[in-house]
């Protein structure tokens, strides 16, 4: 046990928005990593630094605490219209459906790919040139790439990716620097998710390369 009130050296929270602190203690002499999620970290940072000034913390630690991690746990949506709500560094972890729409973004944040809950992104009216490789690690059901500057030479090899290869059902490709699926990875994609092309705005079966948007056929 340690009493933490008058025996904390220093308190390093340089990386507390990745969920990273280190508390510096005297006796014993030794420094304590602390690694878990940036919301709770920050919840127990502050309740730590009241009871190193002696407030009565009891009550206060378990209702900040839970009330952090029930926030957390409870957004599973977010929409990002404009830069200023696009998070510094941290989603939400609980994230299921994601859209970040006409941000005029040039490439997707990698710490979206570890998001392990999520199952529908939909970046549309970006500027996105290329995708990252560990966004294959995501079990997306339903993915939306329209309108943005992706194109055949690009690197699409994150399709190929062994999660997304079994979960994807929804592909929308539309509006991009395409004539066609990207080779050799367009016939791979077409067989592992079992994707056809969608029908048109009329209804009618389209079996041109546009508009590029394919679904899961039974």
């Amino acid at each position: 046990m340690f009493n933490e009130r008058h025996n904390i050296q220093t308190i390093h929270t340089k990386y507390v928005l990745d969920g990273k602190a280190t508390i510096a203690f005297k006796k014993p002499s030794l420094n304590l990593l602390i690694k878990c999620d940036p919301i709770q970290l920050k919840g127990f940072l502050q309740t730590l630094k009241l009871g190193m000034e002696g407030k009565d913390v009891i009550n206060l630690r378990l209702n900040t605490v839970t009330a952090m991690a029930q926030k957390s746990k409870l957004q599973t949506k977010m929409a990002i219209n404009r830069h200023s709500d696009y998070p510094i560094k941290v989603f939400p972890r609980y994230l299921q459906s994601l859209t970040i729409d006409n941000t005029q973004s040039v490439k997707l944040s990698y710490h979206i790919c570890s998001l392990r809950n999520l199952t529908h992104l939909d970046v549309s009216n970006n500027k996105l040139r290329k995708l990252p490789v560990e966004l294959g690690r995501l079990h997306l059901s339903k993915l939306v790439l329209h309108d943005n500057n992706l194109g055949e030479m690009d690197d699409w090899s994150f399709l190929n990716g062994s999660k997304l290869r079994d979960s994807l059902r929804e592909l929308d490709l539309s509006a991009n620097d395409l004539t066609c699926l990207p080779l050799p990875v367009g016939l791979n994609v077409l067989e592992a998710h079992r994707l056809a092309f969608a029908s048109d705005a009329d209804g009618a079966s389209t079996h041109s390369p546009e508009p590029l948007w394919l679904q899961a056929v039974a």
